[in-house]
């Protein structure tokens, strides 16, 4: 409403409407699956997308205000838990990670929910990859959408840093990068 019930903070139109960077691709997914990028869709079907996003955290080793999210979902009849969890493990496998954990986790559009996991080549350091999940009901509904859709985002940078043992995400993105790393790195076909 007006007030803003349910956020517990003042709510204005000219506030929402206001231009903000975004802080995942979740929007995009909504938009191709509401059909609105791409018309109607009848399963099965798939997305896939490598966008930047922005974060308002604090800079560490793993931690960056901009990155490349990789997005993307899957629509078709009777997705499981089990589907999910097979993508990764064989997604991750073939850039040679293959000890993937999953761990139940909250999203507002997912249930059931994972953060993705691996182990880092150097440190032995569990480092965060990504999240998952299995869109809700009441998330697709809206969307016109029948079937079970899993989606996922995925840290570009997190990825790299597992396939190629560096420490440090600051080393291969933003203005802090390590030039002489990004010129000697073996290309990945």
């Amino acid at each position: 409403g007006e007030d803003g019930d349910g956020y517990h903070s003042p709510w204005t139109a000219d506030v929402a409407r206001g231009v903000d960077l975004r802080g995942h691709t979740t929007s995009l997914s909504m938009r191709y699956l509401s059909g609105e990028r791409i018309g109607d869709l009848e399963p099965p079907q798939r997305w896939f997308s490598v966008e930047k996003v922005y974060r308002n955290d604090t800079l560490d080793p793993t931690h960056l205000l901009e990155f490349f999210q990789i997005e993307g979902w899957v629509m078709a009849e009777d997705l499981s838990v089990r589907d999910l969890m097979g993508t990764f493990t064989e997604f991750y496998e073939r850039f040679g990670i293959t000890d993937i954990e999953f761990k139940p986790h909250y999203n507002p559009y997912t249930e059931p929910s994972f953060e993705l996991f691996g182990t880092h080549p150097e440190t032995g350091d569990v480092v965060e990859i990504g999240n998952s999940g299995i869109f809700r009901e009441e998330v697709l509904r809206p969307l016109g959408v029948e079937c079970d859709v899993m989606a996922w985002g995925l840290a570009l940078e997190r990825l790299l840093m597992l396939m190629y043992g560096f420490e440090d995400v600051r080393d291969v993105h933003g203005t802090l990068c390590d030039l002489d790393l990004l010129r000697t790195a073996e290309v990945v076909n």
